[in-house]
């Protein structure tokens, strides 16, 4: 067992580090924006265009590979995203036409599409159903990290060198852990010369959780893909995940140009509330995990609702609240520590929910389609991401980003409603079970 618990440790922490390098080679450009606009003078459209093509990309690779997930090597997959992402951050520092730049950064997103679903694979066959929610969420802040460190540092290597230098540090760190993850990740146990988990270990799982499991069974259940798809509670869970999506990439992308632009503050003030964004997602995103996992751990064997809602919708209401403040009381005269705490809290709620609905889509789907309930999810928060680029800078264009904000702030309003509408909603995704007699 402390085989298998040494092994299980160090590929997560390798999955944790690309993943890592993933997001950062995914969002640098978006970092160093404002050195972008010193630099290149480039206009707020151009930069929403460039953003929106990897997010339109990212949108529809991550769905496929989310279906071929199940027929690929994740450790394939895992690998040679990362690889390709990371050369083509190389090929984007050395273009200055925004056609090549929007190719690129396209071609960057669809090369990203394989990592998160090549990772939630991997987790799937080294951890068991009651751990799933936590170690899920703790892996996701692997890019909340990125949110932290690559602003700062980024911006220190853009203010000295530019922010093509900058961006050509993370595809070179980013094709060096490439190389490391194909050596190192394993599937599954028995690909390491482990044996599996064994049943014993499986009833340590909450009750909820081993029915659910047990539910989904290929052996019992009748849903074909046609039933997931059709599911009422998947759309419920992909409309919210769209929206959280949205909002948060919304407010970490815009956010910082909002202060800058509209407000008045300095690039420096722009980069802290960044970083301050995405300390509070590693927060919220831990947070979640564990608490929702409580929560199912706690609920009725014979509960048919998700346990996970309550805290989705405590979490919804503190991002309201945090639209509100930052886009009604914040001006050039307010405390930079006030909007530091006020970063701190969007990415607290909004990946306080935003980090498990993915785990919603799973855990409640049959075993043998929970890879497409995942996808048709993914797909949902991917065209939120989407519309967070292009969209939202046209209406910062025609008016300002305050009214972004106001966009932003009836978005969250309508997640909250639409939680609490549907908190009764039977959390079944497909068929139910077919009957042993």
């Amino acid at each position: 067992m402390e085989s298998y618990t040494l092994r299980r440790a160090f590929i997560y922490a390798t999955l944790f580090v690309g993943y890592f390098l993933y997001y950062l080679n995914r969002k640098s450009f978006s970092f160093l924006m404002p050195y972008v606009i010193e630099e290149d003078r480039m206009h707020r459209s151009d930069l929403g265009a460039i953003t929106s093509s990897i997010s339109l990309a990212y949108t529809i690779s991550k769905f496929v590979s989310g279906v071929l997930s199940d027929k690929v090597s994740a450790r394939v997959l895992f690998s040679s995203g990362l690889f390709l992402a990371s050369l083509l951050v190389l090929q984007f520092t050395g273009f200055q036409s925004l056609q090549m730049l929007m190719v690129l950064w396209f071609l960057n997103g669809i090369a990203q599409g394989g990592g998160w679903p090549a990772c939630s694979k991997i987790l799937k066959q080294w951890f068991l159903p009651s751990e799933l929610g936590l170690w899920w969420s703790v892996l996701s802040t692997s890019a909340n990290l990125a949110g932290v460190v690559g602003p700062v540092c980024l911006s220190v290597v853009a203010k000295d060198y530019g922010w093509r230098t900058a961006m050509y540090i993370g595809g070179v760190l980013g094709i060096a852990m490439a190389g490391a993850s194909l050596l190192l990740i394993k599937n599954s146990p028995s690909e390491a010369g482990l044996e599996p988990r064994t049943a014993a270990e499986a009833t340590n799982a909450p009750a909820s959780s081993k029915n659910a499991s047990s539910d989904a069974s290929p052996s019992q259940s009748s849903a074909t893909t046609r039933d997931v798809i059709g599911s009422p509670f998947l759309w419920v869970v992909s409309v919210l995940f769209f929206l959280t999506a949205l909002i948060a990439y919304g407010v970490m992308d815009w956010g910082q140009l909002y202060l800058i632009q509209e407000v008045g503050f300095e690039n420096a003030v722009g980069s802290a509330f960044t970083s301050s964004y995405s300390i509070g997602a590693i927060v919220g995103s831990v947070l979640a995990g564990f608490v929702t996992d409580r929560l199912v751990a706690r609920a009725s064997k014979n509960c048919k609702t998700c346990p996970r809602f309550p805290w989705f919708m405590f979490m919804e209401g503190i991002n309201l609240m945090s639209i509100h403040i930052f886009r009604s009381l914040v001006t050039i005269d307010t405390n930079e520590v006030f909007i530091l705490a006020i970063g701190f809290l969007f990415g607290l709620a909004q990946y306080g929910a935003f980090s498990v609905y993915g785990v919603v889509a799973i855990e409640n789907a049959p075993v043998h389609l929970s890879g497409t309930s995942h996808a048709f999810a993914a797909m949902a928060c991917n065209v939120g991401v989407l519309m967070a680029g292009y969209p939202l800078t046209y209406i910062a264009e025609r008016f300002d980003w305050s009214v972004v904000l106001m966009c932003l702030e009836a978005m969250s309003l309508t997640s909250l409603l639409l939680l609490v509408a549907a908190r009764k909603v039977e959390a079944r995704i497909g068929k139910p079970p077919l009957k042993v007699e």
